[in-house]
């Protein structure tokens, strides 16, 4: 005699089965031992590699699992799982290990697994076979049953996959038995990444500037997307930035000088989010570098710009700051202010005792930095969005600009040179807007730095 029972709960255990034969004869009790098939583990397959940047390091993540291992230099502590990142109109697929208990007699062919993932679409395997004996683990491949929607953002947090599993391969509903749940974060950037080679990894944050909340269908829309993390809309205008686990990343911030912050948008976003670090802090550079970084993670170029005087001997001294009523160099109109400087490249820290003719004002804020420690510089750092446009995107302040003149008139107190006999940190300095005296500053793309 066949018979056929399906337990609908996955734990294991016995139940107690009364057969009756369909010849009449006396019912019969026997035990049946009930064997449990639970997810244990989900690997992703066809990702988007990336590294999980943290406090002061950064794991490489090739093969997401669900749940993450914790003994990585970065361990997932918010989500049972690591994220997983897809380029949009990509199939997810994977391999789910289910553990088998008790371990079985004989093997058991025909069975039907079934994951639904909402918004996603279904992993299912049938005919699959469950291992006997010794074996108490079972690693099936899965692809889903639909692409994630073409050129649109997206972010699941969590997307969680309910597993069934049914024995006579029937398609699951009420029937089936539960073998457990997957939950992580998932990441659909709009297009694959166009990270250049010698600024990989990609970082987690990169991809979370990408895709924010997700929604955008259009380059135009994954910008102003981006862009919303790094400045407001308003002036002053920083969205003071984070990290995809939210640390903060600071532009200049006050007891930090030009030695003291990251040049490169790998080392601001592995920042652990102290402003005694070094590495908390970041140059415009590394901002620059950052939102390239981010528009790259959408597959979205952009160029890498340089702002600097016209001249090619002025430094840019940004706003704010008070000028004396009675300056040094009335008869050098218009530089007839003194600026008094760090001697060196680093011109405003240590805290210098006394500027001159120049009080420090509150000035621009920056990313996380209320009042910058640095406002005198040598060159500043943009981004320009289209390449070749006519709008820059300056994330270390959260402003943008339609052109040098723009830039001047956002951000430029004015200027300063060493004229004769300047010498040291002695400079002598002139507003940024004077009367018939066209704007000193220039944009200059860097193609090296260029994403």
């Amino acid at each position: 005699m066949n018979a056929f029972f399906q337990a609908g709960s996955a734990t294991s255990g016995t139940d107690s089965l009364t057969v009756t034969t369909t010849h009449g004869n006396a019912s019969s009790t026997v035990t049946v031992v009930k064997i449990a098939v639970t997810k244990v583990q989900f690997t992703g397959t066809n990702v988007t590699a990336y590294s999980r940047d943290c406090s002061g390091n950064s794991t490489a993540i090739t093969t997401p699992t669900w749940p993450a291992p914790t003994t990585t230099a970065c361990p997932i502590s918010a989500s049972p799982g690591d994220a997983a990142v897809y380029a949009a109109g990509a199939v997810i697929s994977g391999t789910v290990t289910f553990s088998i208990s008790p371990s079985m007699s004989q093997a058991i062919s025909g069975v039907r697994i079934q994951g639904v993932a909402p918004g996603i679409g279904n992993f299912v395997a049938s005919g699959v076979t469950l291992p006997a004996n010794t074996l108490v683990t079972a690693s099936i491949p899965f692809t889903s049953d639909t692409a994630l929607t073409a050129s649109k953002t997206q972010f699941f947090n969590p997307e969680t996959v309910t597993w069934d599993i049914s024995q006579n391969g029937a398609v699951c509903g009420s029937g089936c038995a539960s073998a457990g749940t997957s939950a992580n974060p998932i990441y659909v950037t709009l297009s694959p990444s166009v990270l250049p080679s010698q600024f990989a990894p990609l970082m987690l944050t990169y991809v979370s500037l990408a895709v924010g909340n997700g929604g955008a269908t259009s380059a135009a829309a994954a910008v102003t997307a981006t862009w919303s993390k790094f400045g407001t809309g308003s002036v002053p205008a920083p969205a003071n930035v984070k990290t995809w686990d939210n640390r903060v990343m600071s532009y200049y911030q006050q007891g930090i000088g030009f030695q003291g912050c990251a040049v490169k948008a790998a080392l601001l976003v592995e920042s652990n989010g102290s402003l005694s670090n070094n590495t908390a802090s970041g140059q415009c550079g590394a901002f620059a570098l950052l939102l390239e970084s981010a528009l790259a993670a959408n597959g979205l170029h952009s160029s890498y710009t340089e702002v600097a005087p016209a001249d090619g001997v002025s430094l840019l001294v940004i706003d704010t700051w008070t000028l004396s009523t009675t300056p040094a160099y009335p008869s050098q109109a218009p530089w007839e202010y003194e600026l008094i400087l760090n001697s060196g490249s680093d011109y405003m820290y240590p805290v210098v005792p006394s500027f001159g003719n120049l009080t420090e004002d509150q000035g621009l804020p920056g990313q996380s930095s209320v009042n910058p420690s640095e406002k005198v510089f040598n060159w500043h750092y943009i981004v320009q969005y289209p390449a070749g446009g006519t709008l820059w995107y300056d994330p270390s302040y959260g402003v943008t600009y339609p052109s040098p003149a723009g830039f001047e008139s956002q951000a430029i107190q004015g200027y300063a040179k060493q004229i004769l006999p300047d010498s040291g940190g002695d400079y002598h300095f002139r507003p940024g807007f004077v009367f018939g005296v066209p704007p000193n500053i220039s944009f200059i793309v860097i193609s090296q730095l260029s994403m």
